[in-house]
């Protein structure tokens, strides 16, 4: 995938996730630190995360980095209007995964992880606003 060249409005706002191990809890997934990571704990059977912005935000480019490949199946969505509507329903089974998409407004954004090979854990959790 081509480089990101704009900054993650992600980073340090507010999240919450499906439960999670006590250590790893869900701020660990956008603290703009690749060693720490939020890790779902192993008894959740659909794990999500979210981002919660103060306001409604424009975004093309959302990023999911693991330490290692996992997470193989998920879906990305936004909140628009008091609504959940998709971004992105499929597979990848990329370390880095980057997802870009047509410009939109939203308050919300999430992960819902389908599939994966081990526990889910996500390293850093990005979303962009990239000049195109």
């Amino acid at each position: 995938d081509a480089p990101i060249i704009a900054s993650n409005i992600a980073k340090h706002q507010p999240s919450s996730s499906s439960w999670g191990d006590d250590d790893n809890i869900m701020d660990l997934a956008n603290d703009d630190d690749f060693t720490t990571s939020w890790v779902s704990n192993k008894t959740v059977e659909h794990p999500w995360y979210e981002i919660d912005f103060d306001r409604d935000r424009a975004f093309n480019t959302i990023s999911i980095a693991e330490d290692k490949a996992n997470i193989g199946k998920y879906k990305l969505e936004y909140y628009e209007n008091s609504t959940w509507k998709p971004l992105f329903d499929g597979e990848n089974n990329k370390r880095v995964k980057v997802n870009r998409f047509s410009r939109v407004w939203g308050s919300k954004v999430r992960i819902r992880i389908e599939k994966s090979e081990h526990q889910p854990s996500i390293s850093e959790f990005g979303v962009y606003d990239e000049q195109r």
